[in-house]
């Protein structure tokens, strides 16, 4: 699988994280949001709309159905917030119980 890439203002934005305020990714700015849709789309069609755990192929693209999955938890290793090797796409109902 192909990992993400960040170039333009994205990357600009990523290469500025602190490697410890994980919570930015909840923040709600355009600038997040802008990333979060970028790895998204990227990572819907390298994993073909298939969960990363439950393998079911989705056809929707919006986020209601998918979440940005962190395999190590954003919590726990702050610094992968933006690993592309530490991304994925999961379904909201293998991504909400965790």
């Amino acid at each position: 699988m192909k990992k993400v890439e960040f170039l333009g203002d994205i990357k600009s934005y990523v290469d500025a994280y602190d490697g410890v305020r994980y919570s930015i990714w909840s923040d709600g700015t355009a600038e997040i949001l802008s990333v979060r849709r970028h790895i998204r789309e990227h990572y819907l069609g390298e994993q073909n709309y298939r969960c990363a755990y439950c393998r079911i192929q989705k056809k929707e693209k919006h986020g209601m159905v998918w979440d940005v999955e962190h395999i190590l938890p954003k919590s726990k290793y702050p610094k992968f917030l933006f690993e592309p090797e530490n991304l994925a796409i999961a379904c909201k109902e293998c991504n909400g119980p965790k």
